[in-house]
C-alpha cells in the first residue's frame, strides 16, 4: 500500500476539505467540478478505453456523513457526473474517510469492503471492474490535478463565508 506520509495532502486536511465542498458547494456547482476532476484525471483512461465497462451504466456514490451523492457513467468517451435519479447500476456508499482512504490507497479496496467501511451493492461485476481499476490505477494519477489550486480557492470560499457568518452577514 502506498505511504501516506510520502503524499503532499494531509488525510485530515482533504476530509474536512471534502466535507466543506460536499456540504457547501451547490448541486450544479458540484456536479460540474467533479466531472472537471473526472475527465481530466481519468483522461489517458478514457482515451485508452480502459473505462469503457462505465459506458451506458450509472455508478452511484453515496457519501453518508455528507448531504451528498452522484452517479458517475461515461458517455460519449466522456465522465458525465448528474444527480441521482432512478435506480443505479451500482453502488458505492460510506463516510468521506473511506472514500479518502480508498483514493489515496492507504488500505487495500478489498479490506474496505470486508470490513464493511465501504458498502456495495448492484451489479457486482461492474463493482469488481471499478475496484480492480483503482487498485491498479498509481495514486500520482489521481494526486496529479492542481489539487493545491482547489484547496485554496475552497480555502478562501469557507474562510469568506465564515467571516460573513461571524459579522452578522449571513
Amino acid at each position: 500500500m502506498h505511504d501516506p506520509a510520502k503524499h503532499q495532502y494531509p488525510k485530515r486536511a482533504i476530509k474536512f476539505t471534502l466535507r466543506q465542498f460536499l456540504s457547501k458547494c451547490p448541486s450544479p456547482v458540484f456536479h460540474h467540478s467533479a466531472e472537471l476532476f473526472l475527465n481530466h484525471t481519468f483522461k489517458s483512461y478514457i482515451d485508452n478505453a480502459e473505462l469503457d465497462f462505465l459506458e451506458g451504466k450509472h455508478w452511484k456514490i453515496d457519501v453518508s456523513d455528507a448531504p451528498r451523492a452522484l452517479c458517475i457513467t461515461l458517455l460519449n468517451r466522456r465522465i458525465k457526473v448528474t444527480p441521482c435519479t432512478g435506480t443505479p447500476d451500482l453502488t458505492f456508499k460510506g463516510p468521506i474517510a473511506s472514500f479518502v482512504t480508498l483514493a489515496l490507497k492507504e488500505e487495500d479496496p478489498d479490506g474496505l469492503f470486508f470490513n464493511r467501511k465501504l458498502m456495495i451493492t448492484g451489479d457486482t461485476a461492474l463493482g469488481l471492474e471499478i475496484k480492480n481499476f483503482i487498485d491498479r490505477m498509481p495514486l500520482e494519477d489521481i494526486l496529479k490535478f492542481p489539487m493545491s489550486t482547489i484547496l485554496n480557492g475552497l480555502d478562501k470560499v469557507f474562510n469568506a463565508d465564515q467571516s460573513a457568518q461571524h459579522n452578522g452577514l449571513k
